[in-house]
């Protein structure tokens, strides 16, 4: 690899790294028991639903519940970092 593809590459890689481990703290979070999906902007009925039946321990373990969208998970970090 020649030096200016180097270059383009690197702060790539940098920022992928950096994103998983955002990744990576954020699926440690932890969730209240008592949290009311159904407050959280931006949810459909569906995944209030199914996150209120499962009552997941973390976040990581809300993106793992099947039919769980990316997007839902993005309104409950949301939710969760305020």
């Amino acid at each position: 690899m020649n030096r200016l593809k180097l270059k383009r590459v690197t702060p790539v890689i940098l920022n992928v790294s950096w994103r998983i481990e955002v990744f990576k703290k954020d699926e440690k979070l932890r969730l209240r028991d008592d949290i009311d999906y159904s407050k959280i902007g931006g949810l459909s009925r569906e995944m209030v639903a199914k996150l209120s039946k499962v009552k997941p321990a973390t976040v990581g373990e809300a993106s793992r519940i099947p039919g769980v969208t990316p997007a839902a998970i993005t309104a409950v970090l949301g939710y969760v970092k305020r």
